[in-house]
């Protein structure tokens, strides 16, 4: 029982590591990069990558602090919901 919990944690995990990271996939690579520069990490490497490194930083809601606002506001106005 507890190796399907854990197993479902994972699972949930994973949907919100995805969530997460299409959500980042709305900002430009400029955008990425500038968030990129003000988390004071490399800038280089394709979209992925730079999704990848951001999302290392921590919760994705604390990763946002590092974007200008009107591009949070940008990207939440195209998902419909805001996150900020």
């Amino acid at each position: 029982m507890l190796d399907q919990s854990i197993g479902l944690s994972e699972a949930r995990q994973q949907l919100a590591r995805k969530a997460a990271h299409d959500c980042f996939a709305k900002f430009s690579s400029r955008e990425l990069m500038e968030a990129l520069l003000a988390a004071d990490m490399p800038m280089g490497g394709t979209d992925a990558e730079r999704i990848e490194r951001l999302l290392s930083v921590g919760h994705p809601l604390d990763v946002l602090q590092f974007f200008p606002k009107d591009s949070v506001q940008r990207v939440s106005d195209t998902l419909g919901q805001s996150i900020n």
